[in-house]
This record gives structure tokens, sequence and C-alpha cells, in this order.
């Protein structure tokens, strides 16, 4: 292991009943004191955190996996490394991960990912595409025969792919894309062009400089029709030399904000959205299945639920990152929190793969046809339901059902969708379709937020009613301190139509004082709990053994500054103005 590592060195346990066996010899005593008063089993809501034993398994070999292994590692931290550097230490992992490829299982993309995530972090970018986009879009887009000529050789290292589907002009417009593949029957080959600037193909994390081939997505024309996007597997370097191929320009686009190479109600939202992923994952293995049997008619629901959740999570998520920020003080704005490094690396999340808010009209839309043909299924089930509570049947915070808590939710989401619907009907009387659908974007996006809210607020409280009975009422706390604390700062909608009273919502904000006190003994040990690898989280403050201050002033000592006492520009620029006005005097 190199000098550096972030890897904390695993010492005996305590000899201790407490329930958190994170406790460890020589960690801060404020940091043990806290772990000291946790009310649940650490390791049982790990497990229940990360869907089980067998996952959390798999998890675990990764990461003893990547400490067995130095190539995997940084060489020191990354926020003191030059870009050529940062590009340097990707590609010197990458090289590793070739190396020791033992943890690339294409049945297993959760632990595939995971590995990627645990060598690369948050510059994981650089050649994620290579293992998140191209070669799954090989494994299940080839032919047998191209399977076993490209596979092999993409997973060796033989070959760097990346998926080159955004244009420098187009990216959530796919059907838009200028980049052409125009069959030549005589050569029966496809013949590739980007006729303009706007046309070239623009963030495909590696493209200019490392890869060697390309699944590049461009819009198929046959006898003079355009047959919609097609994704076409292209060598774009010789496997020689590396160099470019003849006719193809590519480059490196510059630097960006990331990618070069927690408050109690943040660890609340936390727990919803990874169990609406987990949800949202499980739903699409089974619409998969359902394809391959050509049954379609969940897709689109999926694919709404999806769109809603990446726009509403992601954005959730930048706001999170920055309340820890300002939680650390002046710390936070360091790069040794790791907390800047992760919100520029978040930030990005709300635009790549979709734009946010093009993704919640795209939600809105599918929201819209169901008012008005109903769908099959759970999912928008809601819309047509006939509901005999006119008023909210809250009593107290304490006996607030989880039936009570989804029919509320229900009737508030049920009346935010059909006022957009009834809107746009109006708006479609006397406008064009599209001049209609953009008078109403506020009140769609509305919806869209509503109807993915209320997905999150099902999910979770079904979850949490099958967790361990241990682990049940800190999760409990958890919930109820998510949703209420929605509801409150959403009390208008649920006013509405008097649907609620003041004093119903007082009693939500009782209910929420009471999560927070619950919450409270536990808050360290639920941050244990996620089971967040040093690796992974790349913070001084955030160290497991919480020695902050000592891991602070060790964490400087990696600056070039600090190798010289007497810095070169100080000699070259200052010290001769210095000289003379000393002279003078």
């Amino acid at each position: 292991m190199s000098e550096y590592s972030p890897f904390v060195q695993i010492a005996s346990l305590l000899p201790t009943s407490n329930m958190n066996r994170y406790i460890r010899d020589g960690d801060n005593p404020d940091i043990t004191e806290e772990r000291m008063k946790a009310t649940f089993d650490a390791d049982r809501f790990t497990e229940f955190y990360h869907g089980g034993a067998k996952r959390l398994k798999s998890r675990r070999e990764v990461e003893k996996y990547i400490e067995d292994h130095k190539e995997l590692q940084d060489t020191h931290p990354t926020p003191f490394m030059s870009r050529e550097e940062l590009i340097d230490n990707s590609v010197r992992k990458l090289a590793g991960m070739a190396k020791y490829h033992k943890m690339i299982d294409m049945t297993n993309i959760e632990k595939t990912t995971y590995f990627l995530q645990m060598v690369h972090v948050r510059d994981s970018m650089a050649f994620s595409l290579h293992y998140l986009m191209f070669l799954p879009v090989l494994q299940f887009q080839a032919s047998p025969e191209q399977l076993s000529e490209w596979m092999p050789k993409s997973l060796s290292g033989t070959i760097i792919g990346t998926y080159a589907q955004t244009e420098m002009g187009h990216g959530t417009n796919l059907s838009k894309l200028e980049t052409t593949a125009t069959y030549d029957p005589k050569s029966q080959e496809f013949v590739l062009h980007t006729p303009t600037i706007s046309g070239a193909k623009w963030w495909p994390g590696s493209l200019g400089k490392f890869c060697n081939h390309a699944i590049i997505v461009a819009n198929l024309w046959t006898n003079g029709k355009c047959e919609g996007p097609h994704p076409f597997f292209v060598e774009i370097r010789d496997p020689v030399t590396h160099k470019g191929l003849p006719h193809l320009k590519m480059g490196d686009i510059g630097p960006k904000l990331s990618l070069n190479e927690f408050q109690k109600y943040y660890m609340a939202k936390a727990i919803a959205f990874r169990i609406a992923g987990d949800e949202l994952q499980n739903i699409f293995k089974k619409v998969s299945k359902q394809l391959r049997l050509g049954e379609a008619s969940l897709l689109p629901g999926i694919y709404a639920l999806s769109s809603g959740l990446k726009a509403l999570v992601t954005f959730e998520v930048q706001g999170g990152i920055e309340q820890c920020r300002l939680a650390c003080g002046g710390h936070g704005y360091s790069h040794a929190s790791g907390i800047p490094e992760l919100s520029a690396f978040s930030c990005g999340s709300c635009t790549y793969e979709g734009d946010n808010l093009v993704l919640l009209l795209q939600v809105a839309k599918y929201l819209m046809k169901v008012c008005a043909q109903p769908a099959e299924g759970k999912i928008c089930g809601y819309l047509h339901k006939k509901s005999s509570a006119t008023i909210s049947e809250l009593s107290t915070h304490k006996t607030y059902s989880d039936h009570q808590i989804i029919q509320d939710w229900e009737h508030v989401t049920r009346r935010v969708v059909l006022q957009a619907f009834q809107k746009l009907r109006t708006e479609s009387a006397t406008k064009q379709k599209h001049e209609a659908w953009n008078s109403c974007s506020v009140e769609l996006c509305k919806a869209a937020r509503w109807h993915v809210r209320l997905y999150i607020v099902r999910i979770l409280l079904a979850k949490i009613s099958t967790a361990p009975e241990d682990v049940r009422p800190v999760l409990r706390a958890l919930a109820k301190l998510y949703i209420f604390d929605l509801q409150v700062s959403k009390q208008g909608h649920f006013m509405e139509d008097r649907y609620m009273s003041p004093q119903q919502i007082d009693q939500l904000k009782s209910g929420i004082s009471e999560a927070l006190a619950t919450i409270r003994p536990d808050a360290v040990s639920i941050v244990d709990g996620f089971a967040i690898h040093e690796f992974e989280l790349k913070s001084v403050l955030g160290r497991r053994d919480g020695n902050v201050y000592p891991a602070l002033m060790e964490w400087t000592k990696h600056s070039k500054l600090n190798q010289k006492d007497v810095p070169e520009a100080f000699e070259k620029y200052l010290a001769p103005i210095m000289k003379k006005i000393r002279a003078k005097i």
C-alpha cells in the first residue's frame, strides 16, 4: 500500500456490548461517545440499506480487492494534482483495472459499477462510459458473431471504447442529431458523416485522446429515407500506433467543472431516495423480462417514473451537498472536506443524461395521456381513484397511519395533476398545441414533481414495513421526518381546498420535532450504516475515526507549495522589487 492511502487500517474492536461495531481504538472520543448511543444494530441497518447481505458482501469484496491492489489507488490526494497528472492517474488506474479485471462482471452490472466507482471515484466519467455504456450496449445490441470478436478484446483492454451520442449542438433532442450513417448498397457499408460543426460528437468521456473504438449514434439513411437514430461500432484509432484514423478529427474539449481526472433531514432523504431507486431497478428488471416476451405496456410508465426520479433526486442531491458544505463552516469550502469536488461532480447530473426540466415535461406528457385515457397499474391508478375523503383523517402525528399518509398524498397529487390537465385543455382550445403546452409548463412541471414525490412516499413506507424489527423504529423516524417535513414545506397544497387544517399542520410539526429527537442519538450510527468507504468519500472531515484536525495537518503536506519554504514565484517576482525598495531606504 502506498504511503498515502485513504483506507484506514482496521484496528481490533473494543470489547463492548454496544450496537455499533464501528468503534475502534484511537478514535476521537466525541465520535465514540455518539456511537455508544446507538439504539439499533448498525450492521443490520447496513444490510437493509444496501438491499440485503448478498449485495453488501459483494460491495465488501470490491473494497477489499482495491485495498489489496496499489495500482487501483490514488498515489496522493487528487486536489493536489494538475490536470495532466489527473489524466495520468486515471489512465494508470484504468490499466490496473484491465490487469485486475476479476471484479468486472457484465452479468453483475451493480458490482461492476461499484468497482468502477471505487477506483475512479468522482473522476470516473473519464472511462466510465467504456464500462457503463460501451460494454452494455455491445452486450445487448451485438450479434453473437460480433460479441465473440469484440467483447473479449473490450474486457481485456485491447479495445477501449466510449459511447458517442451527444453532439455539440444536440443533447436531449435526440431526433435532431446531425451525424448521419448512409447505407451504400454497392459497397455494403455505412458511411458516417458529420456535416456541420454543431454535429461534432461532444462530451463522450475519453473519446478525444484515449479510446480506439466508439459506439456512435447516428441517424440511419437508407434509400433516401431516415430510419432514426441507430448505434454503429466504429474503430477510430490505429490499434498499433494509436494515431487517429484518416478523415477523423479528435481532441480534448478542455477542463470541465468536474470530471477532470449531513444533516439529519438529508439522512432521511438519502434513505427515501435509495429505497425508491432500488424499487425502480426491480421494476425495470420485470419490464425487461416482459419486453423480451414482446409485452411493452408498462414501458411508458417506467420511462416517466425514471425520468422524474432522475430530475427530482439530482436536484435534491445538489441542494443537500450545499447544506453539508455550509454545516462544515469554513472547512467545507476546502478541498480537504471533499465537498467542493463532490458538488462540482453532482451539479452536472442535473443536465447530462437528460436536462431536468425536459425530463419533468416528459413525465407530465405521460400524466396528461393517463388523465385523458386511464392506464392500468399502481403507478398512476390514483389519478382515477374515487375517494370519499374530503378532509384528512389525521388526528395526531402518533396515530397517523401509512394508509392515511398515502391517502393524503394521493389527494393532493391528484388535484395538482388534474389542475394541470384542465388548464392544458383550456389553453388548447384557443392555441396551437405547442403554444398551449408551453403556456402550461409551470403547472406541468409541478404535476410531475408531485407524481414522483408520491411514488417515493409510497415505496418508502412499503419497504420500511418489511424491514427487520430491530432497525424498523429508526427507519420509521427517518421516514416520518422526510414525509412530514415535505408536507409542512408544501402545506399550502395540503390546505388549498381545506383538506387539511392549521391544527393538522401543527401536528405534523410536532411529529418532525419528535422524529428529530428520536434520530439524534443514532445520527452517527445511521451514517455508519450507509457504509460509505473512506476511499469513496475522499474527505478529511468525514473520516470514520473522527480525528479531523491531525488529518487536516497531514493533508497539507501534499501541497507542492509546502515542499519549499520560499516559493519560486516569490524569488522571481517579489524579491527583486523588495530588494530595490530596501536599497532606497
